[in-house]
């Protein structure tokens, strides 16, 4: 019988201070590039402004920001923003979450993540 150890350090999950981490412009590319061939119609970006992120920030123990993939109504995709904690989203009464940013397509820019 074959038996497993595991190395509890190999699985540890960093503080959420540093989730997160910073890619190569040509990975963003190629990634971009990847997702926007299988969906070529679908959600290739939506832009918020930066009052949105400092709104969600201001919130009381707010650490980060938390993003969902959602459908509206009307069947177009878009993101959620809601402020959060590495444990939790801020959702109670009076916490503040986002959506109506601009999407792209429809309000689309040229760059170099943005695949025609």
């Amino acid at each position: 019988m074959e038996t497993h150890s595991s190395n509890t350090n190999s699985h540890t999950v960093p503080p959420a201070d540093t989730a997160g981490e910073e890619i190569s412009i040509d990975e963003a590319k190629a990634w971009t590039a990847a997702y926007q061939e299988v969906h070529p119609e679908g959600l290739k970006s939506v832009f918020f402004s930066a009052s949105v992120f400092q709104k969600l920030f201001e919130q009381t123990n707010a650490t980060g920001i938390r993003i969902y993939n959602a459908t509206r109504p009307d069947g177009q995709e878009c993101f959620i923003l809601v402020g959060a904690t590495e444990g939790n989203d801020l959702t109670d009464e009076g916490s503040r979450v986002f959506d109506k940013g601009r999407v792209c397509p429809d309000n689309c820019l040229d760059s170099p993540l943005n695949h025609n």
